[in-house]
């Protein structure tokens, strides 16, 4: 993913009356100004977007089951660890569950 979006940042279309120097390959220089002109110059912004967007959920999920890994090595230390989620068991600080509503 971090190859295309680094490819697709390299992108030297054109765009109204500028004429970027290409940096690119031209032959891949050239496919790419297509999509471009296809997509009205939205197309590569937007892929890249997507993908920092996907990138950000992939590393938040990553986080998410570190922690959840600690904590169930750990209990007692997942529970004081700052942005903590407790996984089991009654909320912090309380013996027991409430009793059922009737």
């Amino acid at each position: 993913m971090k190859e295309l979006a680094d490819v697709l940042g390299k992108d030297r279309s054109p765009h109204g009356a500028t004429r970027p120097a290409p940096v690119l390959d031209p032959s891949l220089q050239r496919h790419l100004t297509n999509f471009s002109l296809i997509s009205h110059g939205f197309g590569a912004p937007a892929i890249v977007a997507a993908l920092a967007a996907v990138q950000n959920y992939l590393t938040e999920m990553i986080r998410s089951v570190d922690r959840r890994a600690a904590a169930a090595a750990d209990p007692a230390a997942a529970d004081s660890a700052p942005g903590a989620v407790r996984l089991m068991g009654p909320p912090a600080g309380r013996d027991k569950p409430d009793p059922p509503r009737k």
